[in-house]
């Protein structure tokens, strides 16, 4: 997801119907057009900056709880053990009491989203996400991300929707079983080094819900992109199970002059409207 902001892009795409019962209809439909097209589009308008809002809310606050664990000295001990093939129940053992003593004392309600797993400089993953789900092909897929990368400094990136590889159990429900993946690299002070990234791991699913009652509102279809036009979360189901949105329409974002524009394409005359997070 030189320096690069790691962004959250947002999308809306609703179509218009125009049917003409008659040629007086028609003719009173073209007079009013216009004023109809340029009151959906603000309604779509609307509807796409709150839903980038709520976005942006939603990951402030996995912004926050990076920086909260960032510098919790509770975890040091644990970020500079290694384990070896034999100790793989004792390392189980440190993710457990890690989850119990930090992770939900600091969540009572268990309403925040939690940090997915740490992947330690020294190359130990504590994968919070599934405790049994902690082989080395996992902790090789997170550095393959680029979770590790040291052109990262500290900023947090976003990588495309993809399949949940941090859990060995399927729902079979795509929305359930892709998800999002975002890391931020630590730095201490004290040690004047890196010493593990953060791992979040957000199903599709829980960012669906954040926008879903805009989807409703304008009866559109919004695509979260990031800044390459790869997918992390659509209402379009079909999106969803493919991973990925119709190259056409990819392009046409990406080479777009204007974030608010009619485009037509084979399947009809859609309103488009494009806005960027803040945040990412």
């Amino acid at each position: 997801m030189g320096q690069r902001r790691w962004n959250i892009k947002k999308r809306i795409m609703a179509g218009f119907v125009l049917v003409a019962v008659s040629a007086v209809v028609a003719l009173l439909f073209r007079q009013t057009e216009n004023k109809l097209r340029t009151e959906y589009r603000r309604l779509v308008q609307r509807s796409v900056e709150s839903a980038v809002h709520r976005l942006d809310t939603f990951i402030r606050e996995i912004y926050n709880i990076s920086d909260n664990y960032a510098f919790n000295n509770q975890l040091d001990s644990y970020l500079e053990k290694e384990y070896t093939e034999e100790q793989v129940y004792q390392r189980r053992a440190d993710v457990m009491r890690m989850y119990r003593n930090i992770f939900e004392t600091s969540d009572i309600l268990q309403k925040r989203e939690k940090i997915s797993g740490i992947l330690t400089a020294k190359g130990v993953l504590f994968n919070f996400a599934d405790v049994n789900c902690d082989g080395q092909e996992v902790a090789d897929r997170l550095t393959a991300l680029g979770v590790n990368d040291p052109d990262h400094l500290m900023r947090f990136y976003w990588y495309p929707l993809q399949d949940n590889f941090m859990v060995s159990d399927a729902f079979g429900d795509p929305r359930r079983d892709k998800a999002v993946f975002g890391s931020r690299r630590v730095y201490s002070v004290w040690k004047s080094a890196y010493v593990c990234a953060h791992i979040f791991c957000v199903q599709e699913e829980d960012l669906y819900e954040v926008y879903r009652e805009n989807v409703v509102e304008t009866k559109g279809e919004i695509y979260v992109l990031d800044e390459h036009g790869n997918l992390l979360s659509s209402s379009n189901d079909e999106c969803i199970a493919r991973g990925r949105i119709d190259d056409i329409f990819r392009e046409r974002i990406l080479n777009r002059t204007e974030d608010d524009f009619t485009w037509k394409s084979g399947y009809g005359k859609f309103e488009v409207c494009v806005r960027e997070s803040e945040l990412s």
